[in-house]
Parts: C-alpha cells; sequence; structure tokens
C-alpha cells in the first residue's frame, strides 16, 4: 500500500519536474489526484471493505482558488493596491507609529494561500483610518468597498476551513457545516460570493460520491433525508457488506481460536494453582467464544430490516440542535 502510493508521487514528480511553467499548485492537485485514484482502487474493494475519502479542506481549498482565479479584473487590481500600501505600513516608520498606537502588525499574504490574503485585507480594514489620514497611504473609495466585499465573501469559506481542521468531526457535522457556507455565500450574493458557491457545488461531488460519506450520512439522523433515493440504497448495501464482513472476520477469529484462558502462564505451578478468578475467566472466556451466534447473531436480511426501521425513525428537532 505505502509502496504504491510512493510510486504515485515518485511517477508525477518526474513527469513533472522539466515543466518549470505549470503551477505548483496545479502539480500538486494533479498528484493529490492519482494517489486518491490508487487508495480508492486498493481499500475500496470488497476484501478490504474500506473507502477511502477525500480531504474536504483540500477541495475547499480548491473550490476557493477556482473562483479568486476567475475573477475580473478589478479584484486583481484590488489586491495589488492593497499589498503596496501593505509594504509601506511595514516600512520603520510606520511600525514605529503604528507600536504607539497599540495597533496590530500589518500582515503581507502568500498569493498562493487565499486564507493569508483574507487576513492581510481584514487588517488593512482595521487600519484604515491611519491609511484615510496619511496620503501615500491612500485609496479610493471603490477600493475599499472592494476590499470590504472580498473580505464578505471570503469570511463563510474562512469560517469553515478552521471547522474542517477540528481534531474531533463528524461526517455529520462535516455536511452540516458545508451546507451551511453555501447558504451564507448565498445570501451574501457578491460576484465573488457566488462564484465562491458555484464552485463549491462543482468540487463537492468529489465528496458526496464517496461510499463512507454516503454511509455515514445514512447514520445520522440530522442529515439522512437529505439523501437521494440512490444514496439510500448505496448506504444499505455499504452497511450490510461491511456488517456480513464483520460476521466473517469474527467467525474466523473464532475458528482460529484454541478456547484456551486468556491469562497466559509460563510455570507448571502458576497453571496447577489458578486463582478463582482465572477459573471464572476461564469459564465465561469459553462459554462465550464457544457460542456459534456469538458476535455474529442473525442474518442479512435482519440487519437490512434493522437499517430500514432505524431511517425511518426521524428527530424532527435534530437539525435545530446541532
Amino acid at each position: 500500500m505505502v509502496r504504491l502510493v510512493e510510486q504515485a508521487v515518485k511517477t508525477s514528480i518526474q513527469e513533472n519536474e522539466d515543466d518549470t511553467d505549470e503551477d505548483e499548485n496545479d502539480i500538486m492537485e494533479m498528484m493529490s489526484d492519482e494517489v486518491n485514484f490508487i487508495l480508492e482502487d486498493y481499500l475500496d474493494s470488497e476484501h478490504y471493505m474500506v473507502a477511502a475519502v477525500r480531504c474536504a479542506a483540500h477541495t475547499l481549498q480548491l473550490a476557493v482558488q477556482d473562483a479568486l482565479g476567475s475573477e475580473s479584473s478589478c479584484i486583481l487590481t484590488m489586491l495589488s493596491n492593497a499589498r503596496e500600501v501593505i509594504k509601506k505600513l511595514r516600512t520603520s516608520v510606520y511600525q514605529h507609529l503604528l507600536k504607539s498606537m497599540g495597533a496590530k502588525k500589518p500582515v503581507v499574504d502568500c498569493p498562493t494561500r487565499w486564507s493569508s490574503t483574507y487576513d492581510m485585507l481584514t487588517r488593512l480594514l482595521e487600519l484604515r483610518p491611519m491609511c484615510t489620514d496619511n496620503y501615500e497611504l491612500y485609496l479610493s473609495e471603490t477600493t475599499w468597498n472592494s476590499i470590504e466585499d472580498t473580505i464578505a465573501s471570503l469570511k463563510p469559506t474562512k469560517i469553515l476551513t478552521n471547522k474542517l481542521q477540528k481534531e474531533q468531526l463528524s461526517m455529520g457535522d462535516f455536511y452540516l457545516d458545508w451546507i451551511n457556507c453555501k447558504i451564507e455565500l448565498k445570501a451574501i450574493n457578491t460576484t465573488l460570493a457566488c462564484e465562491l458557491h458555484r464552485n463549491m457545488e462543482i468540487r463537492e461531488k468529489v465528496l458526496f460520491i464517496s461510499k463512507a460519506f454516503v454511509a455515514a450520512a445514512y447514520l445520522d439522523p440530522r442529515i439522512n433525508f437529505l439523501l437521494t433515493t440512490n444514496q439510500v440504497e448505496t448506504a444499505e448495501q455499504v452497511l450490510v457488506s461491511t456488517w456480513m464482513r464483520w460476521r466473517k472476520l469474527n467467525k474466523e477469529d473464532r475458528d482460529n481460536t484454541l478456547f484456551s484462558s486468556p491469562v497466559a502462564s509460563t510455570s507448571t505451578q502458576q497453571q496447577n494453582e489458578k486463582s478463582q478468578l482465572e477459573v471464572f475467566l476461564d469459564q465465561s472466556y469459553n462459554t462465550q467464544r464457544g457460542d456459534p451466534n456469538y458476535g455474529c447473531a442473525g442474518n442479512d436480511l435482519d440487519i437490512k430490516h434493522q437499517l430500514k426501521d432505524f431511517f425511518n425513525k426521524q428527530m424532527p428537532d435534530s437539525v435545530a440542535q446541532h
């Protein structure tokens, strides 16, 4: 598995190392896609019953980059003017003045990282009073309006990015946060916000076709009613297959077990002088593991009926409690 991934990365690097004009982000995206395809083909099989899931945070970044890349020259001109003012604010003269005012230090963005551009514009907007009073830092009213619109448009995706980086994030939480971001972008209704919304819908397709996502969404009452009929059928197939696979593995485990004490003894004296606790553990272990129905009772029809019953029991107020 690791060798397959390493080989994909090496191949991508070799194919692109001579093409110095190709954008670094495009190369990284292509490499990521190749690795994902290998993972999907290798893991999403009947033998392993594991599905690869694309990175939602990376998918969002690509959507934002697509939107910013398609923006008009007005946005590019605004960004160029903003960077020029930021560079001046970071000179020693203005740094001393900002420090005496207790103002925060201006932030310089990295053009390939849109979140840093958002941070740069946000900090510049905070320093607007100072810029307005200084001719050298002058920006037109149109430019300031463009900065405000850009910040407002990028804010929902900035918030979503932070949420997607949380250590504990369920598939249902991710889906609700993703939908909420799209709703907010639609409400903002600026040119950039609409473009962000459009590109999120384009990019999200690779996330929502994942069998792992569909199965997880099926088990979350907050969102499973949003699944299409085909997605519901796919989810039930995945969950039943996973359950049947678990039964098979559990049976193999029992067949390979020599119904002996789980507590290992290293000496003859220890074997002959078992404590009452060890005797109890022996008896309980053998009784449970010897039961052919232990851990795998029922058949595929049972689990199908149980899944249907679960799916049909909705919680009307569950979304509100999110």
